[in-house]
């Protein structure tokens, strides 16, 4: 009986340990390494000086160096700002490699590949990065940090094949810059009599990956990544003052050329971000770069996980993520989508939430399976259109004069109030903004002195604010409240009639200006993060109104026609849409329909 004890305890030790190494793996960031250097195709750029104060004639060509040291510098900063969080990084500082408080030193010559072509500078990399010297440092450094960077922590150490297949999630990357033309204007201002300094030069920033191969000790080229433009254009002033050019300047005489260079290197920290960061939004939608994180707990009542990663991977209330599996063979299968109710708030040292809950919404649960997120591009806004049907009526002087069939469209607009503000007590309000139209067909109802009424134009906006509930799965119910503005414009014939004469008739165009309170509901289905359908109903009350008449060729008196007192009883509407992720055209269409086919 203590034998099969025994042996029961290895077996279960040797499962969960395999559970617990998959997990750890899986869930472990990809960690950079920045190579520290920046290479360029030239050191120093040449442009054309054009004095726009009469003609734009060429009065001079400024030369503004790209000192690589200079721009190693500058890129090393704005790798921290984009890269680490999201990623865990190692940067380069003179002759070390740096995570955190833990250094490692390299004896490799100083690299040195100023104003080489792409060509070139990516081979000299490569032969430096891949010395034994530089090679020894990286695994070091590697090593050492392992146990902090781990995201799931272990009581016991790790394997040696776990801990290469760690270290085999390490990427080395560098940057280099291509020169294009520009040019630099000096624009004199009408207001003053001064100048300003237009600078517009273009340089493409690229990025070349090397994926670190432990159990050969190489770096190996993984991918280049290229076409950010990083745009150096400065003005001080609006742009339209500009084109007018009537503008407060900046200098009382044409600048020098060092005023040139010095506004260039203003403006080119912020541009180097920008390019950056559009570089790292695409290197982010490959598979070998998302992050997964293991599901620690399911709760199939609520359709609630919980999982470990939080805040510090950018996840933020309300954000989306998929859902997959761990198959026998290895791999990850997609099984559905949910949203963040609550994130680990890993930096608020007040916060109680020590795991991230999920609330599973598309997908069925695979239980007695090894279950990981992965992060959903998302960006809080969703565009959309609907349509429908209406009733209501116009009313002259609190009478009913008109019944009106509509059929309004319109386009939408949903903000994700939980994502943007990043605050769980809004996790699920939405702000809806729309702009609309309708065409309609008018029956007079009564004579009340109007024998012809019909639309001509109608427009207006709906504002409200959306608390939804998912009622199971995908589909959910939603309350709506706001206001809503309607402008409309009628072709309008009416008449007096003193006792027994006959009518006299005036034409005209009525216009009716209305504020309304609307209340209503909605049912919805969420067939994927990037795409929902809803049906709504809503009901609005006017609270404010205004009316006039512009009197059109056939004039008459009015006094028995109050030309003032129009308005609109309530309106009901039954709209039908959808709502999609504006980053949807940016992803393959029929990629997104596969998956909301999946799902359903």
């Amino acid at each position: 009986m203590f034998r099969y004890l025994i042996l029961l305890s290895i077996f279960s030790l040797f499962l969960f340990g395999d559970r617990l190494s998959e997990n750890i793996e899986k869930a472990q960031k990809i960690v950079f390494i920045s190579f520290g250097n920046i290479g360029t195709e030239k050191s120093y750029i040449e442009v054309p000086f054009m004095d726009c104060s009469k003609e734009c004639d060429e009065v001079d060509r400024v030369k503004i160096p790209l000192e690589a040291s200079y721009l190693s510098k500058i890129a090393t900063d704005i790798e921290k700002e984009v890269l680490a969080g999201k990623f865990d990084f190692i940067y380069t500082k003179g002759d070390k490699l740096i995570f955190q408080n833990i250094e490692e030193r390299f004896f490799s010559p100083p690299f040195v590949g100023d104003g080489l072509d792409f060509y070139n500078y990516n081979e000299l990399v490569n032969n430096y990065i891949n010395s034994s010297d530089y090679q020894s440092a990286i695994r070091n450094i590697l090593l050492k940090s392992l146990p902090m960077r781990l995201t799931i922590k272990s009581n016991r150490p790790l394997s040696k094949s776990l801990q290469e297949r760690l270290l085999a999630k390490s990427y080395l990357i560098y940057l280099y810059i291509d020169t294009l033309d520009g040019e630099v204007r000096a624009i004199q201002s009408r207001k003053d009599g001064g100048f300003s300094l237009k600078i517009d030069i273009d340089l493409i920033l690229k990025m070349a990956i090397f994926k670190y191969i432990p159990e050969k000790g190489i770096l190996a080229p993984y991918g280049i990544f290229d076409g950010a433009s990083l745009n150096i254009e400065t003005t001080e002033n609006l742009k339209a003052l500009y084109a007018l050019n009537y503008f407060d300047s900046q200098y009382q005489e044409i600048p020098k050329s060092s005023e040139v260079r010095r506004a260039f290197f203003t403006k080119l920290r912020e541009s180097f971000k920008e390019a950056l960061s559009e570089i790292v939004d695409k290197i982010v939608d490959i598979d070998d770069f998302k992050i997964h994180s293991p599901v620690l707990r399911f709760i199939g009542k609520n359709r609630v996980l919980y999982q470990q990663i939080g805040d510090d991977e950018f996840l933020r209330v309300n954000a989306p993520v998929y859902f997959q599996y761990l198959n026998q063979s290895g791999e990850l299968v997609d099984f559905g989508w949910g949203r963040v109710e609550e994130p680990k708030m890993k930096f608020d040292k007040n916060s109680s939430i020590t795991y991230t809950k999920v609330k599973l919404i598309g997908g069925k649960y695979p239980y007695r399976k090894v279950v990981y997120t992965s992060l959903a591009d998302w960006s809080g806004y969703l565009f959309g259109i609907a349509g429908g049907v209406g009733s209501y009526g116009i009313t002259h002087n609190e009478k009913k004069v008109a019944s009106i069939s509509s059929y309004p469209i319109s386009l939408n607009l949903a903000l994700d109030l939980g994502y943007l503000t990043n605050w769980t007590p809004l996790t699920n309000l939405l702000v809806n903004l729309s702009l609309f139209t309708e065409s309609n067909s008018i029956s007079l109802v009564g004579s009340n002195h109007i024998a012809q009424l019909g639309l001509n134009s109608l427009y207006g906006f709906d504002a409200d604010i959306e608390y939804r509930y998912y009622l199971r799965g995908s589909l959910y119910v939603s309350g709506i409240g706001g206001i809503v503005g309607r402008y409309g414009e009628y072709d309008i014939v009416y008449f007096n009639q003193v006792e027994d004469n006959p009518p006299v008739f005036g034409d005209g165009t009525l216009y009716i200006t209305s504020y309304q309170l609307k209340a209503g509901g909605k049912l919805g289905l969420a067939l994927s993060p990037n795409l929902e359908l809803f049906g709504e109903f809503g009901y609005s009350l006017p609270i404010y109104e205004d009316s006039s008449i512009k009197k059109g060729s056939v004039k008459v008196d009015t006094s028995y026609f109050q030309e003032d007192k129009f308005g609109y009883e309530g309106i009901m509407e039954l709209k039908m849409g959808l709502l999609l992720h504006y980053d949807l055209f940016q992803e393959d269409i029929y990629q997104i329909l596969d998956q909301a086919r999946d799902i359903l």
